[in-house]
């Protein structure tokens, strides 16, 4: 019945067999099942056509964006560019080409599956957990989130280069294609460059530092930031939409299983010293903490955190596996220990992997949506029925939007 439901299921259920079975089964098997894992993922994301609540604005940047040969004779003329420009010259390039937008989406995500490839190539083992993590944390990011995920794409191809060292340019083009294919890869790259490029070597991250995380963490959870923000803005007499905004950014606490999700990243590399000195190891230990100080300060504002979260958890979760595994290797007292501590962190996430489908489930049920077309049974559509799709997608996405925008507007409404 539903179609973008059960490739959304299958994907979560690739992820989750990942990282279950890479746990029990030898290397060779695991990287069998890593690739597999991969080519499924990749391709039942790729095939969405036309998804998402922001096709509302997508679908309409996209058709009115003049293509690159009009954009190189008449610049952009009378087109508002209010996305970023790196995203918008992408949307100039592939309309240019006479790519639908679909074409547009799924040259992001092969960008974003190729960067994540080159990157893991990286990991010695565990291999498929890491990618099962990494889909199941981020698996709105490839079905729903076309510019950041263009923008983390670029941020895992500047991670390779750091990692690499082979050339002083690509970290630079890397973090500067990044930063202008989203706004929140500012706040990702430029940290990421000054503890690992501005310098002779990466900084050496003590255990230490983590722990200081780990305590931030704990002293902030009884304050809320947004109310604070909020206040502010009332000195100002700021507007209720703007108010509203601030809002959607910091939509408020939750704590669930998300909170274990977050927690390993913080915990692991305050309990484990790691003496290596190998700039792969140096390069995701500095990228790790970034993504805890952002963690224990925001953990608790879903649309704040979700905008970093992307960037740092699979460059986190790679770290802690590879730092479990040298431990594993060089302890062998400890080896029994660590297996175990790796199936507790996999069953954590396994978990996570349950509750997000829960929540997509529930958004599905209660919209009452129609059914979500992939690019294959769009093939067979006349041009009629995908022009109708199209209308019943961008509907869907301005009901949502509506709600979203007046359900914030009361809860920020000025007090009178």
């Amino acid at each position: 019945m539903f179609e973008g439901l059960a490739i959304f299921s299958l994907s979560i259920l690739a992820a989750t067999l990942a990282i279950g079975t890479s746990t029990l089964l030898n290397d060779r098997n695991c990287k069998v099942i890593y690739q597999i894992a991969f080519v499924a993922i990749f391709f039942m994301s790729t095939i969405k056509y036309y998804w998402g609540k922001d096709m509302l604005s997508y679908i309409s940047y996209y058709d009115n964006v003049p293509d690159i040969w009009s954009l190189i004779k008449n610049g952009w003329g009378d087109f508002n560019v209010w996305f970023e420009i790196g995203f918008t010259i992408l949307c100039s390039i592939t309309k240019g080409f006479g790519l639908s937008f679909w074409g547009l989406t799924a040259i992001v995500n092969i960008l974003f599956f190729h960067s994540l490839y080159t990157l893991l190539e990286n990991a010695q083992k565990y291999k498929a957990i890491i990618f099962g993590i990494t889909m199941v944390v981020c698996i709105y990011l490839v079905f729903d989130q076309t510019r950041q995920e263009l923008s983390c794409a670029f941020f895992f191809y500047m991670v390779n280069s750091l990692i690499k060292n082979k050339s002083k340019y690509l970290p630079i083009i890397f973090a500067i294609l990044s930063c202008i294919s989203h706004n929140s890869g500012i706040l990702v790259c430029l940290p990421t460059l000054l503890f690992c490029y501005f310098t002779k070597e990466p900084i050496k991250i003590k255990r230490a530092n983590f722990a200081i995380c780990f305590i931030l963490f704990v002293l902030i959870i009884p304050f809320d930031i947004r109310d604070l923000i909020l206040a502010v803005a009332d000195i100002f007499n700021v507007s209720t939409k703007i108010k509203a905004s601030i809002g959607e950014v910091f939509y408020g606490k939750t704590i669930n299983i998300y909170l274990l999700v977050l927690l390993a990243p913080m915990l692991v590399p305050a309990i484990f010293n790691d003496d290596r000195q190998d700039r792969k190891s140096l390069v995701l230990r500095s990228i790790c903490f970034i993504g805890n100080l952002y963690i224990a300060v925001f953990f608790t504002y879903d649309m704040f955190i979700e905008r970093f979260i992307y960037f740092f958890f699979p460059i986190s979760f790679f770290y802690i596996y590879d730092l479990l595994s040298y431990i594993s290797e060089s302890n062998q007292h400890g080896h029994k220990v660590i297996k175990e501590l790796l199936c507790i962190l996999s069953v954590i996430v396994f978990l996570y992997s349950g509750f997000m489908f829960k929540v997509y489930y529930q958004h599905v049920i209660d919209d009452q949506q129609t059914n979500e077309p992939t690019i294959i049974s769009a093939i067979f559509m006349t041009e009629e029925e995908r022009q109708q799709n199209k209308m019943i997608q961008i509907n869907k996405a301005k009901v949502f939007w509506q709600n979203h925008m007046k359900n914030l507007e009361n809860r920020y409404a000025d007090k009178e």
